[in-house]
């Protein structure tokens, strides 16, 4: 993705059960539609190869265009943290939204999803599962 230099969690994530979840760019005029058209395509022709029974696609659309400041910023839902008992994603207020959360949640069942306005924490270039992933022992 453009925004990320192609950070793997912000347009693809393994989630349970053989699921990739995948970002999927429906506005042309979008710089990340052309990048994640092509990752569809790895992917698809992978999962074929490796045989559909191990591994299935799911398109978690990307929010439409958020901005901070006047800033645009590199939103996306897939940088989420997974938990024992909860999935954390970030939201943006977008109409999106609603259709991402759902589609995580499907491929997370038996977890709670719980949602975080991420705006701000975008602006700073990184996401939920960004500002995880080091955390230090007590």
């Amino acid at each position: 993705m453009t925004d990320t230099d192609g950070h793997v969690d912000t347009f693809v994530r393994f989630a349970p059960g053989g699921v990739l979840l995948v970002a999927e760019e429906r506005r042309k005029e979008s710089p990340n539609y052309a990048v994640l058209k092509e990752v569809h395509e790895i992917l698809s022709a992978w999962i074929r190869e490796t045989g559909p029974d191990s591994y299935s696609m799911v398109k978690v659309p990307m929010p439409s265009p958020v901005k901070v400041l006047g800033v645009q910023v590199p939103a996306t839902y897939l940088n989420f943290l997974v938990t024992n008992r909860h999935v954390i994603v970030p939201v943006f207020g977008q109409p999106e939204d609603e259709e991402a959360v759902q589609r995580i949640a499907e491929a997370y069942e038996g977890r709670e999803v719980v949602t975080v306005r991420s705006d701000e924490l975008f602006y700073g270039l990184g996401g939920i599962h960004c500002v995880t992933l080091e955390v230090p022992e007590a």
